[in-house]
């Protein structure tokens, strides 16, 4: 084979490895969320993409699994965030600053499932720590 053949073949195998972002299948998803395992689903999800090509369709799907994911993620996050303030707030509606601070501390892995969520929260939190 000539040098051109060699080095065209070489592209093409390249390309081909970088043309298929991974996706989940329903049935990985479903299996995550039956077992809890959403956010070790996610961590495993977002390394997989990392490197990859995303600026194709398969790519913006993968893309689109992964926000679904991390809004799940959060949202589960929100809810247990709020129901403990909830728990431990007083008739007044204020809050143990320990009960805050063990919420606050919570929070920095939302910000990478859900920037918006997490934003809409922490901001909350802050109010309740002002009271």
């Amino acid at each position: 084979m000539n040098r051109l053949a060699l080095t065209g073949i070489a592209i093409a195998v390249s390309l081909a490895g970088c043309s298929s972002a991974p996706t989940l299948t329903p049935q990985e998803l479903s299996a995550a969320q039956q077992s809890g395992n959403l956010e070790a689903a996610y961590e495993q999800f977002a390394a997989k993409l990392a490197g990859q090509n995303l600026n194709n369709p398969k790519g913006q799907q993968a893309q689109g699994q992964l926000a679904e994911l991390g809004n799940q993620l959060a949202t589960k996050l929100d809810q247990e965030v709020r129901s403990d303030i909830n728990r431990h707030s007083s008739a007044t509606g204020l809050v143990p600053l320990n009960v805050l601070d063990a919420q606050i501390n919570k929070l920095p892995k939302m910000e990478l499932w859900n920037a918006t969520l997490h934003g809409k929260l922490a901001s909350d939190l802050i109010v309740l720590m002002g009271k």
